[in-house]
Order: structure tokens, then sequence, then C-alpha cells
């Protein structure tokens, strides 16, 4: 009985654990089994333990391949909670981005708002500042010219006395004369009395004019002196506060004010910038020459190939058309807060069609507002090779043909152009661009600069620009 028990443990010994290789585990236990049943009896204890053996090792097959089949299921859950994972990340990251660039968004816009503000409120400010200043210097001058009146009245009534003082001594003598006449009448000494008295009376009189004009002078010195005094106090107050507002607004910006000032931040190419000059509350582009005579320039005015009409309305060039880049003007709205934020001086450039050049520039100008039918206000002295033509337009409002101011009230429809004609032109450098034109042929509306080949030649470029001085 051992020794079959002895005899099965050994093959299952040798088949199960020590050749586990040569065959796979069922066949080895099924084996195994045969040869026990072989030997042993269905009654026999040994054959149990056999088959007890051999359900344990089916088991233990099982959980092996029960553990493979979940170590493969956590590889399938890992790989499938990476691929979720990185789903949500995604879906995240694209939530994310779009909540930042709405704040980024919303952060502009009040960035922008509160600039306009503090803009806004800076020009209230110096509106009331100017006012203030206005009122009280007027109320200054007003209190230093009564007082100056009735200085003027004193004086006058003080002549007045002296007048009658005069008078009166003129009285006693005319009596005294006559008293003398009368006891010397027969006296020979009577003419030589006379003449006496007419020598006396007419040096008194002349005193007496002489003593009322030096009062009358000494008194309108003074009044002119305290009334310049004034003016000069209230100008120089306006002048000071306006700078330190301007320099209190100029902190706030980002935006420069000028092409000069873009040029100090570092940008020495030409091309098109934003600026936003001191007066406005808006920023606008303009195209910036960073090349001719130093740099700095803003175009108001490009002509060079006809590409561009100008014979416009009033209120194209009230806003500026045209091409940055090409043939543009500028517009009058942008040119009035240029010339008025900062002293501004004016360069023309011309060439004929032999590719001449010549040039005009005025060390000032300024124009007046929309109210002022943006008059030139100010025109400084000529340096150039051009000729000084474009001083006859001094003074002169802007016409186009629907809102003529020249004295004819045609020259804009006449000349097909908008310009600060007069009556009407020494220059003209919006009117119409004649391609290649025939020399010696008589043109109505050419561009064209007086003193550099005259009214009827056509000119092939022309530029207008500024600058801050």
């Amino acid at each position: 009985m051992v020794s079959k028990i002895v005899l099965l443990l050994t093959l299952l010994f040798r088949n199960v654990f020590l050749n586990p290789s040569d065959t796979d585990d069922f066949s080895v236990l099924s084996t195994s089994k045969n040869q026990a049943k072989l030997q042993l009896t269905v009654n026999d204890p040994s054959f149990v333990r056999a088959e007890l053996l051999l359900e344990i090792h089916t088991t233990l097959d099982a959980l092996k391949e029960s553990v493979n089949n979940l170590q493969n299921i956590k590889q399938e859950i890992i790989e499938e909670v990476e691929n979720v994972v990185e789903e949500k990340i995604s879906i995240y990251e694209a939530d994310l981005k779009e909540q930042l660039s709405q704040t980024k968004t919303e952060i502009l816009s009040e960035t922008k708002e509160n600039v306009i503000r503090q803009l806004t409120e800076a020009k209230n400010e110096m509106t009331i500042q100017i006012n203030a200043v206005k009122e009280s210097g007027f109320s200054l001058y007003s209190i230093i010219e009564k007082k100056l009146i009735e200085t003027k009245d004193e004086v006058l009534d003080k002549m007045s006395n002296l007048q009658t003082h005069f008078t009166n001594l003129e009285n006693q003598l005319k009596e005294t004369k006559q008293q003398i006449v009368a006891e010397t009448k027969e006296n020979v000494k009577l003419e030589v009395i006379e003449n006496n008295f007419k020598i006396y009376d007419t040096e008194l009189k002349n005193e007496l004019d002489k003593t009322k004009k030096e009062i009358l002078t000494t008194t309108e010195h003074q009044l002119s002196l305290a009334k310049d005094e004034i003016f000069n106090g209230i100008t120089v107050g306006l002048l000071k506060t306006q700078v330190k507002i301007i320099n209190e607004v100029q902190q706030c910006r980002t935006v420069p004010s000028d092409c000069k000032e873009v040029q100090r931040r570092g940008y020495n190419s030409s091309g098109i910038y934003n600026i936003q000059p001191m007066i406005s509350l808006q920023n606008f582009l303009v195209w910036c020459d960073m090349s001719t005579r130093g740099g700095g320039w803003t175009y108001v005015l490009n002509r060079f190939d006809g590409s561009e009409n100008f014979y416009l309305n009033w209120t194209d060039y009230k806003q500026g058309f045209g091409n940055l880049s090409g043939e543009h003007w500028l517009g009058l709205d942008h040119l009035y807060e240029l010339t008025n934020s900062k002293p501004t001086e004016l360069l023309f450039e011309l060439m004929d069609w032999d590719s001449k050049t010549v040039y005009a520039l005025y060390n000032r100008f300024q124009i007046g507002s929309q109210a002022e039918d943006y008059k030139i206000k100010s025109l400084g002295a000529y340096n150039g090779t051009a000729g000084n033509s474009f001083r006859e337009h001094d003074g002169a409002k802007f016409s186009t043909a629907d809102n003529d101011h020249s004295s004819t009230g045609t020259c804009a429809s006449s000349f097909e152009g908008g310009w600060w004609y007069t009556s009407c032109l020494q220059v003209d450098l919006s009117a119409k661009y004649i391609k290649n034109p025939t020399p010696g042929t008589y043109y109505q509306s050419a561009i064209n600069w007086n003193e550099f080949h005259g009214y009827n030649y056509s000119l092939k470029e022309a530029r207008m620009m500024i600058r801050t001085i």
C-alpha cells in the first residue's frame, strides 16, 4: 500500500515538478492520472489523493490564467484612463485658452476706457484751469484798468483846476493891466507895458499846453505798460498751465504723439506708424519719413503718380483720403491737432520731369480749427531753393468746390482741388495730376509752384510734410 503511494507521488513529482517544460500541465496530470488508475482501484485512498493533487494543480493553472487576464485588463484600463486624461487635459487647455482670451479682451477694453476717461478728465481739468486763469487775469486787468482810469480822471481834474487857476491869473492880470493903463494912459511907457503883457500871456499859454501834454503822455504810457504786464502775466500763466497738463497727459499715454517722438523711441525706418497728438482723444495712422533732413517728418500730402483723385469735397479734405503708402491727404482735423499740440515746421519737396528737386522750408506752421475754416494762422521764415511762393497763402482759409472761401469764390472749382486759395494761387499741390505733360503746353489745372517753372508747368512729384520743433 505504502509502496503504491510512493510510486504515485514519485510519478507526480517527476512529471509535474522536475520536467514541466516537456509537456503542458494538463498532459502531465492526465498521464499521471492514467498511470495511477492502472495501478490503483477507485476505492484506493492513494488514488483519491492523486485526484486531489490533480485538481489543485488545475486550480493553480486557472489562477495563473486569471492573473494574466487581470494583468491584461489592468493594462487596458490604464491605457483607457490615459486616453481619458489626455482628452480631459485637451478640453481643459482649450477652455483655459478661451478664458484667457476673454480675460485679455476685457482687460484691454477696460484699459482703453480708463485711458480715454483719464484723458477726458485731464482735458476738462485743463479747461477749468485755463478759464480760472483767464477769469483771474481779466479780473485783475479790469481792477488795474479801473484804477488807471480813476488816476487819469484825477489828473484831468487837477488839470481842470490848474486851468481855472490860470484863468483867474489871467483875469487878475487883465484887471491890473486896466488899472495901469488907466493910471498911465498918458505915459509914454504904455506901449512897452502892453507888449510885456502880451509876451507874458503867450508864455503862460505855452507852459499850460506843455504841462497838459506831459501829464497825458505820462498817463497813457503808464496805462500801456500796465496792460502789457497784465497780458504777459496771463500768457505766461496759461503757457505754464498748458505745459504742466501736457506733461501729465503724456505720462498716461503709450502711443507717441508724432513721428518725431516715434523716431526718439528708436524707430528709424520710414513707414506707417500709430500716433496720437497731445490735444487729440484718438490715435490714427500716418506715414513717417525717417530719412529726409534728419527724419521725424509726418506726411500731409504726397503726389507722384496720379493714382488718387484730389478733386474732392470739404468732408474728404477734413477727414483725409488716399493710401498712406501711396498718394494721400492726411486730413485737416489731424493737421490741426498736430500743429496746435507742439510748435511745428513745414517742408515742401518738389520734382520736375527732368528729375530736378527743390525744397521750401518754413520754420513755423500752424492752422486754425474747423470753426476758423482751417485758416493758416502762422507761417514762419522761409529757407530753400524752390522760392517763397507759399508766402502768398499765409492767412488764407481752406477751400473746396463745395465750400470755397477764396476771394473769387470759384478758385477750388476752377483749379479742381482743395487748397488755401487766395485770388487764386501762387502754389497748388492738390490740382490735377498731368502724366507726361507736353512742354510749353498751358494747363489750367496742374500741380504747380509759381517760382519753380511757373503757373502752367505740371510738376512730376510734390510732398508736404510737418515736424515738431
